[in-house]
């Protein structure tokens, strides 16, 4: 692995000025070989704990008594937050669309509402007994974040947090079948891990960046770094104001049906410049971070894959 590691800290080096070293996590694997680099990281999640949030909502409908997916939820404004949503105030709408909503374009709108329903105890014991040590849910989204540079989990506000580590694991136990029991009485009804799967490979294009593990927009143009006719991408991405992270699967398309899988997610913390302007918009130091996801996922790719194919 060490080839993989010297082209890692390669790339790595290449943001030393922009951010602190340790509030750098990433991890690559796959069923032969994996790398770490501080993996128990805790920071900020942004919105990679709404992959979180679904993995605690199909637990609950997998519960005897749970809340069945066609539970109908009244949207309340107060709960508003983040960019423009499809969900009107004062409508009801079901939970398998909050579901939806809330990874397929990061609804915050609707996550709030997904935290509503279940409740921070409920989410926080969910992730414990998952072993997500590094995962924690403290807050609703707001509509206008607020975070400094530099206000990592260990200062005074509340904050959803979670570790590059934590978020590969729950990707790990998603396409493994491995998360939820499969002694659950409506487990082959429900299928938890299949739709989870469904929802992380039907990730749409948020803000203009869709999958920033494939490729990165240059001068409007989406500039690919992998093969989008040949492998499929399950992943969950988000940015706030001085954090950004991704995570995600990659596997080959092939005609046998055999599939090499790989896991990587990257969370950085407490940028020293802004990802984004006062008006929501891709700054410098946003282009420069998805040219070094997508510079990374490469060379995880053609680590792991680029010689299956």
């Amino acid at each position: 692995m060490a080839q993989l590691k010297d082209l890692v800290e390669k790339e790595v080096e290449a943001l030393r000025r922009h951010v602190s070293f340790e509030n750098i996590g990433i991890v690559a694997e796959s069923d032969k070989s994996h790398f770490r680099m501080n993996s128990s990281h805790r920071g900020s999640s942004a919105s990679l704990i709404k992959a979180f949030y679904a993995a605690a909502l199909y637990q609950h409908f997998l519960m005897q008594g749970g809340l069945p997916e066609n539970t109908q939820i009244d949207v309340n404004p107060s709960l508003a937050a983040g960019s423009p949503s499809s969900l009107v105030a004062g409508d009801s709408v079901p939970l398998s669309r909050l579901l939806e909503e809330m990874v397929h374009t990061s609804c915050s709108f609707a996550a709030n509402l997904i935290i509503g329903c279940l409740g921070h105890d409920f989410i926080n014991k969910f992730l414990e007994d998952s072993g997500f040590a590094n995962t924690s849910s403290r807050a609703l989204f707001r509509r206008h974040p607020d975070f400094g540079p530099g206000n990592i989990i260990d200062g005074e506000y509340a904050a959803n947090c979670t570790s590059a580590g934590d978020v590969c694991d729950l990707l790990k136990m998603v396409f493994t079948d491995k998360l939820y029991p499969q002694d659950s009485p409506n487990y082959f009804t429900l299928n938890p891990h299949h739709r989870m799967r469904q929802l992380l490979e039907h990730h749409s294009n948020i803000q203009g960046f869709p999958h920033p593990l494939a490729g990165y927009l240059q001068d409007g143009k989406f500039i690919y770094e992998l093969p989008l006719e040949n492998v499929a991408i399950g992943q969950k991405f988000g940015i706030q104001f001085y954090d950004f992270g991704v995570c995600g699967y990659v596997y080959p398309i092939r005609e046998n049906g055999t599939r090499y899988v790989y896991f990587i997610s990257i969370l950085i913390n407490g940028m020293r410049e802004p990802l984004k302007d006062a008006f929501g918009r891709a700054t410098p130091a946003l282009q420069r971070i998805n040219r070094f996801v997508s510079s990374l996922s490469r060379k995880v790719y053609d680590r792991f894959i680029g010689n299956q194919l």
